[in-house]
């Protein structure tokens, strides 16, 4: 008797043998020849792959193949990466097939991936070992032939975006069995002569017409390299060792001299924005010098107010002066009517002569005292009044100074300083500068600003630039 939880339905056998084989069978890569191939209206392609011992039914969906250069064709022996499943539907065993060469490129592309794992391993191909790509350059040298398209490409593309630069071309073979030593030498001469960038350029082809730029030499040449270098080998789908290796890959030549330029059509959109921008700045400036001139004016005290109030000084002390004078000689003329009427009670005549000599004395002290004060307080007053038109002076020429620098500031940064040097500001019919060829029309007035003089015409065409 049988345990009736071990009966399956075909269904559930041919589930459990594609869950069985899906998680025991690893993808791998595979060697045969093509058989039985067809190609449905699906886009699909379905074939079988021998060898002289057996056979295995094969799919290769549509989405798998857009990185593929070759139909497949009956007889052809390739090289095949796939995952081994089973189509339910028919209990056959298969396999899904991912990639597919020829066997001619099979073996290269086991070369590649040795390689790349092996540079991969020893940091070569470090994102943080890669140099910047300049926004700017001023000279730029390319590693590529002269006889191929690829040339042209960039230098037309370059000359479209930024036609100011130097290009250096280092016609270079780029195919074949010397072709890497060739690109080598290149390189080596154009990072000698202190490019700003170095676009290593090729077009598309298959796996052995770019083999040159697998070369593990040149990949640790590129490796060495001072100068920033962009890598733009075969088509977009096409992946090189130098590729890898070099600071940056674009998809195409074309893409490389994009990624090496700016656009000069947004570099003059940026310029007229930082004009903009710059010429409010001036003016903001401009009103506040302005504002501070003025803070700077109020603040100051007129030389008229300085002198008025030291004069008010000097009277003050002139008041003190002669307030002291008088008390001192009223206190001195006390002291002779004292000794006046002392003379008159005591009366000898040397007393007398003692008392006037001692009052002829005292009044010598007191006049020479009375001239100190007046001298000292004259003096006094001529050094104050020196101090104060020295201070006014100064505070005269620190503030014509800064007039000046800001009345120079001003005239630099006026558009009338522009026009003084030959340039014309031209405007429209309400006074506002014409930036480009949708502000006017034909026969609108312009006026045209020169240096001593305007103009004013019809505009009878526009042409754009």
């Amino acid at each position: 008797m049988f345990d009736t939880d071990e009966i399956y339905s075909v269904s559930g056998f041919l589930n459990l043998c594609k869950k069985t084989i899906d998680s025991a069978i690893p993808t791998c890569w595979l060697k045969g020849e093509i058989s039985n191939f067809s190609a449905p209206q699906s886009g699909h392609w379905y074939f079988s792959l021998k060898d002289n011992h057996g056979q295995i039914r094969c799919a290769l969906f549509r989405l798998s193949q857009k990185n593929l250069n070759f139909t497949p064709e009956n007889g052809m022996e390739v090289l095949l990466r796939a995952s081994p499943t089973l189509y339910e539907s028919r209990g056959d065993f298969q396999i899904i097939v991912e990639h597919i060469e020829n066997i001619g490129s099979g073996n290269l592309a086991l070369e590649f991936e040795k390689l790349k794992k092996k540079l991969f391993k020893e940091g070569l191909f470090e994102e943080s070992l890669k140099k910047k790509i300049p926004k700017f350059n001023s000279s730029i040298a390319i590693i590529s032939s002269q006889s191929g398209s690829v040339i042209h490409d960039i230098v037309n593309t370059i000359n479209k975006r930024f036609p100011f630069l130097e290009l250096t071309l280092y016609d270079t073979q780029v195919q074949g069995l010397t072709a890497h030593q060739q690109i080598i030498d290149s390189l080596i001469k154009a990072d000698k002569n202190s490019h700003d960038l170095i676009i290593l350029a090729r077009g598309g082809g298959s796996i052995e017409d770019l083999w040159a730029f697998n070369d593990e030499s040149l990949a640790r040449t590129i490796f060495k390299l001072n100068t920033p270098i962009i890598s733009a080998i075969g088509h977009e789908t096409d992946f090189t060792i130098s590729d890898f290796v070099s600071d940056m890959r674009a998809a195409t030549p074309t893409a490389a001299a994009v990624l090496a330029t700016p656009d000069r059509l947004e570099l003059l959109n940026q310029f007229e924005f930082y004009e903009s921008s710059l010429i409010n700045l001036i003016n903001k400036k401009v009103e506040t010098l302005k504002n501070n001139l003025g803070y700077i004016s109020q603040s100051l005290t007129s030389p008229a107010t300085l002198i008025n109030q030291n004069a008010q000084q000097i009277d003050d002390l002139n008041a003190l002066m002669n307030k002291a004078m008088h008390g001192k000689i009223e206190k001195n003329n006390s002291k002779i009517d004292y000794l006046f009427m002392q003379l008159k009670a005591n009366s000898p005549i040397k007393k007398i002569k003692d008392k006037l000599e001692i009052s002829n004395l005292l009044s010598s002290r007191l006049e020479n005292n009375i001239n100190n004060v007046i001298s000292n307080n004259y003096r006094f007053f001529k050094e104050l009044q020196l101090k104060l038109t020295n201070r006014v002076e100064r505070n005269y020429e620190i503030n014509h100074n800064k007039f000046k620098i800001l009345t120079s500031n001003l005239n630099t940064l006026s558009p009338l300083a522009t026009i003084e040097r030959g340039f014309s500001i031209t405007m429209d019919q309400k006074k506002s500068v014409i930036k480009d060829i949708n502000q006017i029309n034909v026969k609108d007035k312009i006026y045209t600003r020169l240096k001593d003089a305007t103009i004013t015409s019809s505009v009878e065409k526009i042409s754009k630039n």
